[in-house]
């Protein structure tokens, strides 16, 4: 969805930066959400964390991903009939 939003609201020689500011965010989760799902777990850094506590936060964050798609996000070009 973001790509395809870049491709209809970015003019065409600002496209490759944008593309690469998606993809600059979605490598570096590759790093981070593991790293933080790993601290997560870890009950002596906070008390209330468990083994489930990475699934629940992720649960969270995707209603709210899911919510402010719905939300938020309008189409940039309406399909004319």
């Amino acid at each position: 969805m973001v790509q395809s939003s870049i491709a209809d609201v970015v003019k065409p020689e600002d496209r490759g930066r944008w593309f690469g500011y998606i993809y600059v965010a979605v490598s570096t989760t590759y790093v981070v959400g593991p790293l933080f799902g790993g601290m997560m777990t870890d009950a002596n850094l906070v008390s209330f964390f468990g083994p489930s506590t990475p699934f629940w936060a992720a649960a969270i964050l995707a209603i709210v991903s899911l919510a402010c798609s719905l939300l938020i996000f309008r189409e940039p070009l309406p399909v004319e009939i």
